[in-house]
């Protein structure tokens, strides 16, 4: 579900002020529809609840750079594989689950939650937001986390 938060004025009721925003945004949302945002969020979830790299990748664009908690940017396919493989190598099983996304045009953010067993049997639950950025063709350019990766793999390790 995406939420919008909009304030009405006296302001917003003029015309020629609602003309001009409404040309202005079409500018910048370059047609991109909650729609086509969700769909990019879909995907991107449903590569890491699978653990498929492949199909997480497929929503990156070639040159994206995702900044993760406590790494230098991680910029290109062969980097945000390394990085997926790397998280995603602990578990058996990974949940996330998009609890609220928040669209505007080409940008979105998302607060997520997450629950997952390791191989060894352990359960991590964690939580963060991500911050996306998507190009013209609907892939992924740039990715900010927030999350606390260290109390994910403490759980794992408990």
């Amino acid at each position: 579900m995406i939420r919008h938060s909009w304030p009405v004025t006296d302001a917003a009721r003029n015309p020629y002020l609602i003309c001009w925003l409404g040309l202005t945004l079409s500018r910048f949302w370059r047609g991109f529809t909650e729609e086509i945002m969700e769909k990019i969020i879909n995907d991107y979830f449903a590569g890491i609840n699978a653990l498929d790299a492949d199909a997480w990748l497929s929503t990156f664009a070639p040159d994206a750079t995702s900044h993760e908690p406590g790494q230098p940017p991680l910029t290109g396919h062969d980097a945000l594989r390394a990085f997926f493989n790397g998280v995603a190598g602990g578990f058996s099983s990974l949940h996330f689950n998009a609890d609220e996304v928040f669209a505007v045009g080409p940008e979105a953010a998302v607060k997520w939650s997450a629950h997952g067993t390791g191989h060894n049997g352990k359960e991590a639950t964690f939580a963060g937001i991500d911050v996306f950025t998507v190009n013209d063709a609907g892939l992924i350019t740039t990715l900010r986390a927030y999350w606390n990766p260290a109390a994910m793999m403490a759980q794992l390790m408990g």
